[in-house]
């Protein structure tokens, strides 16, 4: 009998958007029969146009970290990155 996994997905929150679908991942790579669960703003992600808006936000995240934490030069080469 296979193993399974079972992942809910509640929030469209970058920082927690993306575990559900790297532990996901990993279960399908160990033959692991995976269900996803969408609930609450979790649904947004599956909606149409809703994984671009949660990158969208997760590299806007990103680069304001990067422009209050480096140095000159590295915000237009993280712009450049998340597009």
């Amino acid at each position: 009998m296979a193993a399974k996994m079972l992942i809910f997905c509640g929030s469209d929150a970058p920082q927690k958007a993306f575990p559900p679908f790297m532990l996901g991942s990993g279960a399908l790579a160990t033959e692991m029969e995976l269900t996803l669960f969408f609930t609450m703003s979790g649904l947004n992600i599956v909606r149409k146009g809703g994984a671009e808006r949660v990158v969208g936000l997760a590299c806007e995240h990103h680069q304001e970290r990067q422009v209050r934490n480096a140095p000159t030069g590295v915000a237009s080469t993280t712009r450049a990155i998340c597009r």
